[in-house]
């Protein structure tokens, strides 16, 4: 099922927690919704599965406007942080939860439900822990759960508020992929809430970055991390130094000397972005005095400052040995270059 985005716009007060926000999103795919806290992704997701009512705009189901309708119309499967699961309920009751709560005519029989929950528990590799009770799981298991008792209603859209953070990194990671199985196996349209840059370039189709309740970019995860349009994105997802710099006649200079940089823009002031895997050691380059240089998994993290007081960090070969206090050149193999008055488009 498409979903389809007209002009939204919900305020909480003075507040503009989405701000005339459009968006589509074909069938099958998985969307992350990336930003800060309060950027209003997750106020845009609970406008999309009936929770959060518009203050104008459309929400549209396979074309069907939708905006208006209770929420047990839109059949929106959601997974929360929190689990949400009944605590007096077995893992079974859980899942069959929705099932039952179904309109009549609609509610499978005793013999059909037992297929269905049997089916669910086998995707979420819990088979045997039917009979279990929410406090006997750990937090994967119920987050496990969580996502089966919302895929039990067999839904239109499946809908993820932060669903990994409540859990410590290992098991994030592992439930990262496991989504990502499951939603190639079922094929739902998914849109996913999170502020972990990782997460959602791990997981997502494309992502949609945002920023006090509007849409900075959208694109895959290739585009959004290689070709940010804004330097808030390029600073949001993965890490950046920037350095102030100016150019003038297609060269890029900073502190006075000339980098082996060209930008074909009007001359003024601008802000050099880059990142870590974007700098290299070098006979020429930028000229810095090394802060510290430490071992980041196999590469090692050099930090060091400008002779202009500016922060620097590269990463390297974790053989390549230095200390702290000698001088580097550092020359960028890649790098946006942005506006210096504002956070907006870059320059190139």
């Amino acid at each position: 099922m498409n979903l389809t985005l007209n002009n939204l716009s919900k305020h909480f007060g003075a507040v503009k927690a989405v701000d005339d926000i459009s968006l589509s999103i074909p069938s099958g795919e998985l969307v992350a919704l990336l930003g800060p806290s309060g950027s209003g992704k997750t106020t845009l997701l609970r406008i999309v599965g009936g929770l959060e009512a518009a203050d104008c705009g459309q929400v549209l189901y396979a074309g069907e406007d939708t905006t208006r309708w209770p929420i047990q119309k839109r059949r929106a499967g959601f997974v929360f942080q929190n689990y949400a699961l009944f605590r007096n309920m077995t893992v079974f009751e859980n899942i069959a939860f929705g099932l039952r709560a179904q309109p009549r005519k609609q509610r499978p029989n005793a013999v059909e439900l037992k297929r269905r929950v049997a089916e669910l528990l086998y995707l979420i590799r819990l088979p045997d822990l039917a009979e279990r009770y929410p406090s006997q799981l750990s937090g994967g298991q119920q987050q496990r759960v969580a996502l089966a008792r919302a895929l039990a209603i067999e839904p239109r859209l499946l809908l993820l508020d932060e669903p990994f953070g409540a859990l410590d990194a290992q098991v994030r990671k592992e439930l990262r992929r496991w989504v990502r199985q499951v939603h190639d196996q079922t094929g739902l349209t998914t849109l996913f809430v999170t502020h972990d840059q990782d997460e959602a370039l791990e997981l997502a189709d494309r992502v949609v970055v945002m920023r006090e309740g509007r849409i900075e970019q959208i694109g895959t995860p290739d585009e959004i991390f290689e070709a940010p349009a804004t330097r808030f994105v390029h600073e949001f997802v993965g890490e950046s130094s920037a350095l102030p710099v100016d150019v003038r006649g297609g060269r890029v200079s900073y502190g006075g000397q000339q980098l082996d940089i060209d930008a074909q823009l009007a001359d003024g002031p601008a802000h050099l972005l880059l990142r870590p895997q974007h700098l290299a050691p070098a006979d020429t380059g930028i000229v810095v005095r090394v802060d510290a240089a430490r071992r980041v998994g196999p590469r090692r993290r050099i930090e060091a400052v400008t002779s202009a007081g500016d922060r620097l960090e590269c990463e390297v070969d974790s053989r390549f040995e230095t200390e702290r206090g000698q001088t580097l050149h550092l020359q960028p193999t890649r790098w946006r270059l942005y506006s210096r008055d504002t956070a907006g488009s870059p320059l190139t």
